[in-house]
This record gives structure tokens, sequence and C-alpha cells, in this order.
């Protein structure tokens, strides 16, 4: 199953609140409504949610699967950039820089804000639009807030609070089902469902791909699959014997999270069929 079909339904029900935010986003960095230092903010934010936009509608029109590798190396460089070394000090995800330059208050509230936005690499990836348009919406009542003069730290940190606040249902209920759902199997239809011969896979999971993990990936490719089981198979040994030597009755389990570092899918797609088949 594709677990980006789960989310269609809740996506055709907040459609046309997506469009609209996207719209009214994509019309900041075009505005002068708001004076420096945050506009500078405004803009470099809408920027990135309007690049999200952009990759959605390349995922929709299939271009994610006749993409070439160096294609989808160019898009996760966009995604990543504003946070890699060369650019971590000024950008707004790094909490000093935020607060040097929009003031001690204001920086650390719209660092957290531009922090969350930054989750929308994983929800476009996921298909979770919900998530994208609630933040989306929380910028445009912030950025309408600044439009003419400056409003008061407490009156952002308001916005902020009931944002997180009113959403609360849907966000941690998310992050308590991902835990538990076997249903919300994005990065397990990745790792079944894809040639992991070819190393394009890396780039759906919306993670930063580095050179580290594209020759991992390459180097497990070259291995014989008698020793890919075998690491697969010390991999699901090791987590029975701990519930063994702690007494516990794994048969009670029905669901299992695999953490990993990305690279190695190879070796988890045999480990998935051990936890699957008991071996």
């Amino acid at each position: 199953m594709d677990s980006r079909k789960i989310f269609e339904q809740e996506n055709e029900g907040i459609m046309e609140r997506f469009q609209l935010s996207m719209e009214r986003i994509s019309q900041i960095s075009s505005e002068k409504t708001v004076s420096q230092p945050f506009h500078d903010y405004f803009t470099r934010t809408a920027s990135f949610i309007c690049l999200m936009g952009e990759y959605l509608d390349f995922i929709e029109e299939g271009k994610l699967n006749t993409a070439s590798l160096d294609e989808l190396k160019e898009w996760n460089q966009k995604f990543y950039e504003d946070i890699l070394p060369d650019a971590y000090e000024t950008s707004y995800a790094n909490p000093a820089y935020a607060v040097e330059k929009l003031g001690d208050g204001f920086g650390q509230l719209l660092c957290y804000l531009y922090k969350e936005i930054r989750g929308d690499i994983v929800f476009v990836h996921e298909n979770r639009l919900t998530d994208i348009t609630i933040l989306n919406e929380a910028l445009i009542e912030i950025y309408n807030m600044f439009e003419e003069e400056v409003p008061e730290v407490a009156s952002v940190k308001e916005v902020i609070y009931w944002f997180v606040s009113d959403y609360t249902d849907h966000t941690v209920t998310f992050r308590v089902r991902e835990g538990l759902d076997p249903s919300l199997s994005f990065a397990t239809d990745i790792i079944r469902n894809s040639d992991l011969t070819d190393l394009r896979y890396l780039y759906l999971f919306g993670e930063y791909i580095s050179d580290s993990e594209l020759k991992v990936a390459d180097y497990l490719n070259s291995l014989p699959e008698e020793k890919v089981r075998l690491m697969a198979d010390t991999y699901t040994e090791g987590y029975r014997k701990g519930f063994q030597v702690m007494g516990r009755d794994l048969s009670k389990k029905k669901a299992v999270q695999i953490r990993y570092e990305l690279g190695f899918e190879r070796m988890v797609k045999y480990a998935i069929e051990n936890f699957e088949t008991g071996a």
C-alpha cells in the first residue's frame, strides 16, 4: 500500500485552504509593507515555502519517477542549503542569528516558526497537506501583524501559542500514531518497492543526502546477498535476544520500529522480511 494515499481524503478537505495560503505566500516577496529586518525574514521564509510548493507540483506531475540522479541531488541541496555548514551562521533556523537580526523576543519566536516550517520537507514527501496549510496560515497571520508597524512581542507569542494549542489534537495524535500504526509505512514502502541498486531511491525519503549515504548504499550494493542477509539476521536476532534477556514476551508485539542510518536500506529490507516472517 502507498502510505501517501492515506492522506488523499484529508487533502481534498483542506485543498482550498492550502491553495489560498500558497497563493498569499507567493505574494510576500514582491510586497513592501513590512519593514526591515522583518521583511528579509518573511521573504526568505516565503521563498522556502514556495520552493516546497514547486516540488509538490514536481511530484504530482510524475517527474519524481523520471528525474535523473543529478536532478534529485539538486532538489535535495535546495531543501537543505539554508542549514548546511556554509550557510547556517546566517540562517533564520539558527537561534543566535535570528536573535541578532530580529532582536531578543522576536528572534526566538520567529526562529521557532521557521524551524517548524522547515518540516514542509517531510510533509511534501509524505503528502501531508494539512500540516503545510496550518503552518502557512500561522505565518500569514503573523506577517499581517507586521504590516505597517511592528507589533508587540507578546502579540506574536500569543499567535504562536494558540497555533500550537489549537492543533495539538492533530499534531500530537499523529506523532503517537507514527510509532504504532503500521499503515503509516512511508519509509517501509520505499524500501520494499524501490530498486535499491538505483540510488535515486535515497531522495524519496526527504532527508538530507550527503556523499556518505550515497557511498554506504553503493557499498552495500556491492556485497553478495548472503552477506547482507547475515547482517540483517544479526540486527533482528539482537532485537529478539533483548526481549529474551529482559524476560518479555515478544509474541505480544504486533509492530516494530526500525531505526537506522540512511544508506543501509538493502540490509533493512531483509530485516523487515525477518520481522514479518518471525525468522
